[in-house]
């Protein structure tokens, strides 16, 4: 695998994480008052609000590319899933692959190569689904 393919592949691997992330904020006021004694809005939350409260484009455009991932292509669709939105790191996800392999008495065992082909092509996909 290439070093243009890996740096092409991580380029966007970060930006669907950003993508996904990007949803409606868990918090609404910060723990202070505003000018008029009312609850002041945490700032993630009033940047959303003005933003029109909605998900943005983009976000659906990947929350929709990621669910035909998995239903498609569920390893692919796991790897990803745990790399890009947990934040695992490659080494991990191979571990994880492993046991699951072993937990589940199947006879594949993956190496880091492995791993790196697996998201390779589950982000060639997400591209593919997301424009």
């Amino acid at each position: 695998m290439t070093t243009e393919v890996l740096k092409h592949t991580s380029r966007w691997m970060s930006t669907f994480a950003v993508e996904w992330h990007d949803e409606i904020p868990l918090k609404i006021h910060t723990r202070g008052l505003d000018a008029g004694g009312t609850p002041k809005w945490d700032p993630g939350f009033a940047a959303w609000l003005q933003g029109g409260g909605r998900n943005s484009e983009s976000r659906r455009r990947i929350t929709a590319a990621m669910r035909l991932l998995r239903k498609r292509s569920i390893r692919e669709f796991e790897v990803a899933y745990r790399m890009m939105v947990l934040g695992e790191p490659i080494e991990q996800t191979t571990i994880w692959l492993n046991d699951r392999a072993i937990r589940n008495d199947k006879p594949e065992r993956y190496s880091v190569k492995d791993t790196q082909v697996i998201i390779v092509a589950a982000v060639d996909k997400l591209l593919n689904w997301y424009y």
